[in-house]
């Protein structure tokens, strides 16, 4: 290692056009020849502004990148000082320089990655553009795919990626939406791993020191997310709708806001037709985009597309999926009833109240008298409940915000308005108290057997406490849901009176923590309060169910 320093001794010297004194270790006459002709190139370079003239001396720097460790050394320490100076000669040094970064000795390594981002600026200190997506995607590659680099390199990389990103956010974000966008593979996927990594963590935790102008940059950012999320694995989109959340164009009161990131998501549940029942995969990237939009739904925003979508792609082939996928769908539905707006609403009213009709207990053929104890053994299957209870809140939340059509289709008089078939209704309505009656009379079987289950401590005999509790909780919701619609002045109530739903019971009791209720304000609430919201126009008190 060489040294620039007056008054210390060494075994060789060598004089410079400055005057001062160079000493090394161990220096053969060739090489302190070397070192002392770049040490007047950088002289020279530095002497005057008129660099024009100097233009041969920068190129021996350049050259000199091919020449001992000692003098590599030099040159990585020197070229970042001088290269702006020299535009004509920028993207030649900046490769050279990539190959210091990848010599044999890690001294030589190390300066050279910690000056890279000083060859991407221009003589006034403004960002060259192409020059930072070079770099950027040079160290993006180093970083995954070079398994033999160590700490301190590492960290020297992390931090020029972050000077860079300090430099010209821009420029490297569309580098990394490049890794982004590019074919799956083994490292390809390596590579997008450690670009979301660099947007996460060094782009978005700094967003409000480094969007500047915010708003032309975050639509840039924008932009490329939506065409990624089209070929993201879930885990990616995950991370996406997690930058884009961060966003100042989302916020509330700005350009997009939530209902903004709503819609993006919504954008990538879209089915182009109806689904293959035998495609899982695409049934389960439809739930999931759901899943991931539902923390984002608040007052006033609104399921322009998802509901919809599955109505008109999923339901016409509902009864194809297994009965698990089948829960799942009328899950998210119920999860969505209340942001659904007027007009998705009217079309969706005819495929849900056509399922409900096949779920509801059909009524017993008029036959001869059975005794007592026979008329007692009423089996309906538990999966039922569940479908019926989904199925019936839809049908309130949907009535209510088009009684006219729910009327048109099944005869329901909410509302005074022509249409309706009362056949229809009168058909409803007796399979409607028919399931009541079924399920009153299961119910009251299940709370003979909870408390033999109470004392229960195997799994299995847990696993069949929880199952038992989830049912409970189903046939109550019917019953609760079927009344309003029974009485002699039908109305739909705006929330579930039990404030929870079956599956939501079955989560709870297996023992996992489930998010409190949302009130309106955003705040938790306190007490178990139903899933959906009620906006304030729509809270006048129910009326009181016929006995």
């Amino acid at each position: 290692i060489f040294f620039r320093r007056k008054g210390e001794m060494a075994e060789t010297a060598a004089k410079t056009a400055g005057g001062e004194t160079l000493y090394c270790s161990t220096l053969d006459a060739t090489e302190g020849e070397t070192l002392e002709k770049i040490y007047k190139f950088s002289d020279n370079m530095a002497a005057t502004k008129e660099t024009d003239q100097y233009a041969e001396d920068f190129q021996g720097l350049i050259s000199a990148t091919k020449a001992s460790t000692r003098v590599k050394t030099l040159v990585a320490t020197l070229i970042p000082k001088h290269v702006a100076q020299f535009p004509a000669q920028q993207a030649e040094a900046l490769t050279a320089f990539i190959n210091l970064c990848k010599d044999d000795d890690n001294v030589v390594r190390m300066h050279s990655i910690k000056g890279l981002p000083q060859l991407c600026k221009s003589s006034d200190g403004k960002p060259q553009g192409e020059l930072v997506k070079n770099v950027t995607d040079y160290l993006v590659h180093r970083l995954t795919t070079d398994s033999g680099t160590n700490e301190v390199e590492l960290r020297h990389a992390w931090t020029a990626l972050e000077s860079l990103v300090k430099l010209d956010v821009q420029s490297v974000c569309d580098q990394l939406f490049k890794f982004l966008e590019a074919p799956e593979g083994e490292e390809h996927d390596a590579l997008r791993e450690t670009a979301i990594k660099l947007l996460q963590e060094k782009v978005c935790t700094q967003a409000n020191e480094l969007i500047r102008p915010f708003e032309s940059i975050e639509e840039f950012l924008k932009g490329r997310i939506q065409q990624v999320l089209e070929v993201a694995s879930e885990g990616e989109f995950k991370s996406m709708v997690d930058i884009l959340k961060r966003l100042k164009i989302f916020e509330a009161g700005q350009k997009y806001g939530p209902q903004g990131l709503v819609d993006i998501i919504a954008d990538q549940s879209l089915l182009p037709e109806a689904i293959d029942p035998t495609n899982v995969e695409e049934l389960l990237r439809v739930m999931e985009c759901i899943n991931i939009a539902l923390p984002f739904f608040k007052k006033g925003i609104v399921d322009n597309k998802m509901s919809l979508n599955i109505v008109e792609k999923i339901m016409p082939v509902f009864e194809k999926f297994k009965a698990a996928n089948q829960a799942t769908i009328l899950q998210r539905l119920c999860q969505l009833g209340c942001f659904v707006p007027t007009e998705a609403a009217t079309k969706c009213i005819p495929r849900i109240f056509e399922l409900l009709m096949g779920q509801l207990a059909t009524p017993p053929a008029k036959t001869e008298e059975k005794p007592e104890e026979e008329k007692k053994e009423i089996e309906l299957p538990e999966i039922a409940f569940t479908f019926v209870e989904a199925l019936l809140f839809l049908v309130h939340q949907y009535g209510a915000k088009d009684g006219a059509q729910l009327k048109m289709v099944s005869g329901i008089p909410l509302v005074e308005s022509e249409g309706g078939n009362e056949e229809t209704y009168a058909l409803f309505k007796e399979k409607l108290l028919c399931t009541y009656e079924v399920s009153d009379a299961v119910l009251r079987k299940l709370k003979d057997v909870v408390p033999k289950a109470k004392s229960t401590k195997t799994p299995e005999d847990q696993e069949r406490k929880r199952n038992l509790d989830r049912g409970i909780v189903a046939i109550r919701n019917v019953t609760d849901l079927s009344r309003p619609l029974a009485t002699g002045k039908p109305y739909c109530l705006q929330t579930l009176p039990s404030g929870k739903f079956s599956w939501q019971a079955a989560t709870t009791a297996a023992g996992m923590k489930r998010a409190a209720p949302a009130t309106s304000e955003g705040k938790p609430a306190k007490k178990p309060t139903p899933l959906t919201y009620v906006p304030p126009s729509r809270r006048p008190g129910q009326p009181k169910a016929a006995s």
